[in-house]
């Protein structure tokens, strides 16, 4: 892993940037602060002439996804600020140690760019965040079993601070204290929204990311679809994904089970009347194979055929389907006029 850091910048641990140029100190904020993450859309700039302290919000950034405050990285009165990302702030984004500067300042005492990290200390700093970030994420995220909580949230590293405490959960938002690392005190709170601990997304996130491998791992898919299953008894998402693991697992009479869950919560998905054909050919049911394929088609043979032209790993399930089915039947008329007919469209 390397990051992109500017050597002559200091640094501060929520992610502020000061170089000196002369007389004044530039200011901005490095591509690792959570809130450039995504694509900044305004920044809300201070006044010149404004005299700010040390880790004092002088502003705000809002991306596409959050708001947040810019700290001063040291004390100092504002004589420029950056004009141009009130037009483009997307140059936070694109350029934040040159064009994306944010304000210029007179800083009270150049003493207090010693607070801050050079290059190497903030590479340091990144390195050890995204490690704690990551362990903390993969303790929680390699047990399908987990369901998040604001709990899980305490002792990780946001903003350059350890969250240590929760101060209070709302019907939107879960405000957590933070620790400042330096001083030992707590001094800013982080916001988060409650939907990251919401139970169904997030399993249905981890089912996104497992269904990717669900040829080499269905045994992951199965436990979490049984999780999803839980909270939301016959989801057809759910249903679908552990009929076609357990396809995939050779557990075909008990796949049938669920595909059929699947269609009575859907019935107009054709893929999950194709694969159910694909499956009930896979042990000799011939016949009612054919009936849930000529179903498929029946919903939508524009859509079918889009689905084999395509390659990716679950159309070519759908593709060895339909030849499956015609090779157990290959005197059924009705397969050969349906496949004929779709093929045409």
């Amino acid at each position: 892993m390397s990051f992109e850091i500017e050597a002559s910048a200091k640094y501060s641990r929520t992610h502020e940037w000061a170089r000196i140029d002369g007389d004044t100190v530039t200011c901005g904020v490095t591509k690792y602060a959570p809130i450039l993450q995504t694509d900044a859309i305004y920044v809300m700039l201070p006044d010149i002439g404004s005299h700010f302290r040390r880790e004092e919000s002088f502003g705000t950034i809002e991306s596409t996804n959050a708001v947040t405050d810019v700290l001063m990285p040291l004390s100092g009165t504002i004589i420029e600020i950056n004009n141009n990302l009130d037009i483009a702030p997307q140059t936070l984004n694109q350029d934040p140690y040159r064009d994306g500067w944010i304000i210029k300042i007179k800083p009270d005492d150049l003493s207090g760019l010693e607070k801050l990290m050079n290059a190497q200390e903030y590479e340091d700093w990144l390195y050890m965040e995204t490690f704690l970030s990551m362990t903390k994420h993969e303790e929680n995220d390699s047990d399908d079993e987990h369901i998040p909580s604001p709990e899980d949230m305490i002792g990780s590293i946001e903003w350059g601070r350890r969250v240590e405490s929760i101060e209070a959960i709302g019907a939107e938002q879960v405000v957590f204290n933070l620790l400042n690392l330096d001083t030992g005190e707590i001094d800013m709170v982080l916001k988060v929204n409650r939907s990251k601990f919401d139970p169904e997304r997030v399993l249905f996130d981890r089912l996104r990311v497992a269904s990717e491998n669900i040829e080499t791992d269905p045994d992951r898919v199965i436990r979490i679809c049984d999780k999803i299953l839980q909270f939301s008894p016959g989801n057809a998402a759910a249903s679908y994904y552990k009929a076609v693991a357990m396809t995939i697992k050779g557990e075909l009479e008990q796949s049938l089970e669920w595909f059929d869950v699947a269609i009575a919560s859907e019935p107009t998905e054709l893929i999950f009347w194709i694969l159910k054909s694909y499956t009930l050919s896979k042990i000799n049911k011939h016949q009612e194979s054919v009936e849930h394929l000529l179903t498929a088609i029946s919903l939508d043979p524009g859509k079918v055929k889009d689905f084999i032209i395509k390659i990716d790993t679950e159309e070519r399930i759908i593709y060895q389907s339909l030849n499956y089915v015609l090779k157990h039947n290959p005197n059924n008329k009705q397969v050969e006029t349906a496949i004929i007919e779709l093929y045409n469209n």
